[in-house]
């Protein structure tokens, strides 16, 4: 059993994962009903980091606020290591276009695809062209794996449907 933050729980019981909650020492099952996921686009870019690097050092500041939201930039000015982090949010716009099956077309503009974090994992949001086109593949949530080593930021985009059995 893995305990999360406010006492929720996870666990595998017969090969299926469940979720619960802890109240009062004893076990309290949450109301749950049995999910699947399935994959409906999936995504997987390498970025180098010296490029991106060479790109805000020759554009500067219209390079990145064409490609990032202020929340990224803030986030990302915030790193000893800035430029790895923008190479990675770029790895993960390029992954999440091969994953919505549009690359830099239809309305999926860079900005249009923000990686963000609020104490936990990195998230994608999905704002104008992006959206739509999210939800008219059904995708009802995003997956992002990012990592970097010294020269390269890789990321992999999975957007999933969730159906509900029972």
């Amino acid at each position: 059993m893995v305990v999360y933050s406010q006492g929720l729980c996870r666990d595998i019981k017969g090969g299926v994962l469940v979720w619960f909650r802890l109240h009062n020492y004893r076990i309290r099952l949450a109301n749950y009903q049995l999910s699947t996921m399935d994959v409906i686009g999936s995504g997987l870019d390498a970025t180098e980091i010296a490029r991106i690097a060479g790109a805000i050092e020759r554009y500067g500041d219209r390079f990145v606020h064409r490609v990032f939201t202020e929340e990224e930039i803030a986030y990302c000015r915030r790193r000893r290591d800035a430029a790895s982090s923008f190479a990675a949010r770029f790895a993960a716009k390029e992954a999440a276009m091969k994953a919505l099956g549009t690359g830099h077309s239809r309305g999926v503009f860079w900005r249009g695809i923000e990686v963000f974090r609020r104490g936990g994992p990195p998230q994608l949001r999905f704002h104008g062209g992006a959206a739509r086109r999210c939800m008219s593949m059904g995708a009802d949530a995003s997956l992002l794996t990012l990592t970097h080593s010294r020269d390269l930021a890789i990321a992999h985009v999975l957007l999933v449907r969730h159906s509900i059995e029972g």
